[in-house]
């Protein structure tokens, strides 16, 4: 592994969702506004007591960071409302395990052991419709919002018949004995989806008995603000907000934020990676922890040799996803999927993993949006960093980031540094802009009155016409709260659309209020080796992008661009054929592995090449080859593209753009200009440099011979610097390192352009005085369509750059008639 060391920039605010008296127009907002509570000592318990009226019927909204003490304030309010025989609690949560917080912290701090009746009775087979009554008469209810919404689940149609007489004759009994209803909603962004329109009726049989709702979160979104508006309905509209500012917490309890890059388009459980960072990195510490993103990857490295490992190194090691219903065991070490919220994880010295989506979940369409525990995105991960309450190292596993999203008042050097000298965010189709998460709704708004729109002639012709079946398009508020948070997901790098871009941004930006970035880590290693690099890359690709559309689907810059970044995502380490020892190589370090990732992108955007297809796999250009009776995959060839190939197609695909689009990167259209112009000295050097033999032959000067005119030189000098300015690429060919002098760039000119001939003596006057000079013949182009186009990308570039398109492909089909694997790889 290399672990780089960065310093995060301090200057963005952590940006949270408030909550605001603007957002419930219709509601009675307590003092108009909302009231800002200040911690002591980092908790807000105490803050909470003193700015809540509990018996006043409202619905109190409590938008606080996470480890503040929100569980500690709910319990004090437990125990306020026991003393007073008038209440029943009913404590609402998402998660099974948070039920089970619940119950051990009030039996811990209060000593309710007799008064609380868990949900989980139902399915430990305790509940009964004889044993109704005993059970209401516990004024602790802890039980899931699923359950008191009704939402059967996945699976069965309907909720339970004991479940649903249970909560109804809890409902009667409250009414009968003149309890008052109180109802605790915590984590109430994981439960979303259980208000939908056909589940709230549930909720609003509770109005005549509920006196108070608290409804409690650190990462409240945009459609939960629909909800409190759905709960606001059951205590006359009154809303009362009280809000907590995010600041990181206090530098002796700040974990150390690791972001370790894993670029492999799938995780397999036993991956040499995975065994560096748990047990290598994990043995530095006393404990560890292992969050997946996915139930599957969590059981198979749980099983897996490393899993044997990890048990044998680490003693007590616990499996605890919702497949095996087994929960977070606070005295193991845990890997699983179901602590991404709602769980501290209280121990000192500890190591947590967390295990984001692999590249899959974001390249291929098949796999797009498999999140698994992150699909709900942004929320989720602020969640899940927070799990640690004492000082901690956090890993966030997670693929490179694909783009670098901007901040406000944007810092210097925030581009170079956020690049790490690899990834390409100094070109603007890698970079994303900030958006305000407080933004958000106006954003939403937008688009949705867009959408509208769009249907008014549909929805006219339902409005005048009688219909046995009306269908009603959903009302802003109902279509926040379905599909509000997707959209922001799907559209804003910020918000969520690719996970690995929030992260970066977040970690550069001290977003997350229990831990501070302090450096990234290359993973994984890649070992090549001279004349085996095409092999290499072969293998590469398959294990990252063989299922992506991407190379398909972009430009061969584009495509270039990607592959690049994404090996040095790795620790790379070169050895040449005459070296005994692999070297740590950078990117554009090493003329040779440049040259083979040009030569690679060439191979793959342009398979019909087949000068290029011979030299890769000689002597015929067939992939594979039969021996006995077995075909077998041949060992791609390095292919050694040079200087003088790569600025002829520059200078071809350049010089066919007559008006250079206003669209066009300014690098790019720079870099257009300038090899236009460097074409142009093809016609120059005929028209103002040729020397006339006796026999009037044209030929050229030899180098040392050359006098540039004033205007020829200033302007040479121009294009070569620029060129060497705009083009990356050129790194990889020695290429001018000195333009003063400009004979070598003469030289240049004359291989761009003419065919080397011998220099000999020629006699231009009368008095047959020889001059050395070469024969000025041109030599031919390549044709460009079969090369590809590293100056600039186009908006249709899967048109007119992919080498993978169907018409292309089948004309020439036909010359590999005996190679049966043709087409299949």
């Amino acid at each position: 592994m290399q672990q780089i060391r960065v310093e995060p920039f301090n200057n963005t605010p952590i940006n949270f969702k408030e909550i605001n008296a603007s957002d419930f127009d219709g509601f009675n907002v307590e003092g108009n506004g909302k009231t800002i509570i200040e911690p002591h000592n980092g908790y807000i318990s105490d803050s909470l007591l003193d700015n809540i009226d509990l018996y006043k019927s409202d619905t109190t909204v409590i938008n606080a960071s996470v480890g503040q003490g929100k569980t500690t304030a709910v319990i004090k309010f437990v125990e306020q409302y026991y003393k007073d025989k008038d209440y029943i609690v009913v404590i609402a949560t998402p998660f099974k395990s948070l039920i089970e917080q619940y119950e051990n912290k009030i039996k811990e701090e209060s000593g309710l052991d007799n008064f609380i009746f868990n949900y989980q009775d139902f399915e430990n087979g305790l509940v009964s419709k004889r044993n109704f009554k005993s059970l209401h008469e516990k004024p602790i209810q802890l039980i899931t919002i699923n359950s008191l919404l009704g939402n059967p689940g996945e699976i069965v149609l309907k909720q339970s018949d004991l479940k649903r007489e249970y909560y109804e004759s809890l409902i009667e009994y409250a009414n009968e004995n003149g309890k008052k209803v109180i109802l605790i909603l915590d984590e109430i962004h994981e439960s979303i989806h259980n208000f939908k329109e056909s589940l709230i009726f549930n909720l609003f049989k509770w109005h005549y008995v509920i006196h108070k709702n608290i409804i409690l979160s650190a990462t409240f979104n945009e459609a939960s603000k629909v909800v409190i508006k759905y709960l606001a309905e059951l205590t006359d509209k009154n809303i009362k907000i009280l809000e907590s500012a995010r600041h990181q917490i206090e530098e002796e309890k700040l974990s150390d934020l690791h972001l370790c890059v894993y670029d492999s388009y799938h995780y397999k459980a036993n991956s040499q990676t995975f065994e560096s960072l748990f047990i290598d990195e994990g043995k530095k510490y006393d404990k560890i922890h292992i969050l997946s993103y996915s139930q599957k990857l969590a059981e198979d490295i749980y099983k897996s040799p490393l899993g044997k490992k990890l048990a044998d190194t680490f003693k007590n090691f616990n499996l605890c996803i919702s497949k095996n219903n087994q929960p977070f065991d606070k005295t193991a070490c845990n890997i699983g999927t179901v602590f991404k919220t709602g769980i501290s994880i209280e121990d000192n010295n500890c190591a947590y993993f967390i295990i984001m989506p692999p590249k899959s979940a974001y390249l291929n369409i098949k796999n797009k949006g498999k999140l698994g525990i992150f699909t709900d995105g942004i929320f989720n991960i602020i969640q899940a960093v927070a799990r640690p309450r004492a000082k901690a190292n956090i890993y966030i596993i997670m693929p490179s980031p694909e783009k670098l999203i901007k901040v406000p008042q944007l810092p210097e050097n925030y581009i170079k540094a956020t690049s790490l000298n690899y990834l390409p965010f100094d070109n603007e189709n890698n970079q994303a802009a900030y958006y305000d998460i407080n933004s958000q709704d106006s954003l939403l708004r937008l688009f949705y009155t867009n959408l509208r729109e769009n249907q008014e002639s549909g929805e006219q012709f339902v409005t005048t016409n009688q219909l046995n079946i009306v269908p009603i398009f959903p009302d802003y508020e109902k279509y926040k709260l379905t599909n509000g948070e997707k959209f922001y997901r799907n559209y804003y790098e910020i918000f969520g659309k690719n996970l690995s871009d929030y992260i970066y941004w977040a970690a550069w930006n001290n977003q997350f209020v229990n831990c501070r970035l302090k450096s990234i880590i290359k993973a994984s290693s890649l070992f090549i080796t001279e004349d085996y690099v095409q092999n290499s890359f072969d293998i590469y690709y398959k294990s990252v992008f063989s299922a992506s559309a991407f190379f398909n689907m972009n430009s061969d810059k584009d495509c270039l661009t990607k592959f690049r970044s994404s090996l040095f995502s790795n620790n790379i380490y070169f050895k040449s054929s005459h070296k005994e020892d692999y070297s740590f190589i950078s990117q554009y370090r090493n003329s040779y592995f440049e040259k083979q990732i040009i030569s690679f992108i060439q191979r793959y955007k342009r398979p019909f090449n087949f000068d290029i297809k011979k030299i890769v796999y000689p002597p015929n250009g067939f992939e594979y080859i039969k021996e006995n009776n077995t075909w077998k995959k041949k060992i791609a060839n390095d292919v050694d593209i040079s200087k003088e190939t790569y600025l002829r197609l520059a200078m071809l695909y350049s010089n066919e753009i007559d008006i250079i689009p206003e669209n066009l990167k300014e690098e790019e259209k720079n870099l257009i200009s300038s090899y236009k112009r460097l074409f142009a000295y093809r016609d120059i050097l005929l028209k103002e440099y040729v020397i006339l033999s006796k026999k009037n032959v044209e030929h050229l000067p030899i180098d040392k011979n050359i006098k540039f005119k004033p205007e020829h030189q200033i302007e040479l000098q121009t294009i070569i610097e620029t060129i060497k300015k705009f083009d990356k690429n050129i790194q990889a060919f020695s290429f001018l390192q000195k333009t003063k002098d400009l004979i070598p760039v003469y030289g240049l000119l004359k291989d761009l352009f003419f065919k080397k001939n011998k220099p000999t003596n020629i006699f231009i006057d009368l008095t047959n005085k020889p001059v050395k000079a070469i024969k000025s013949e041109l030599l031919e182009f390549p044709k460009k369509e079969e090369y590809i186009n590293l100056i600039y990308s186009i908006d249709d570039a899967w048109l007119l750059q992919s080498g993978n398109i169907e018409w292309e492909q089948k004309d020439v089909i036909g010359e590999y008639t005996n190679d049966p694997f043709y087409g299949k790889y």
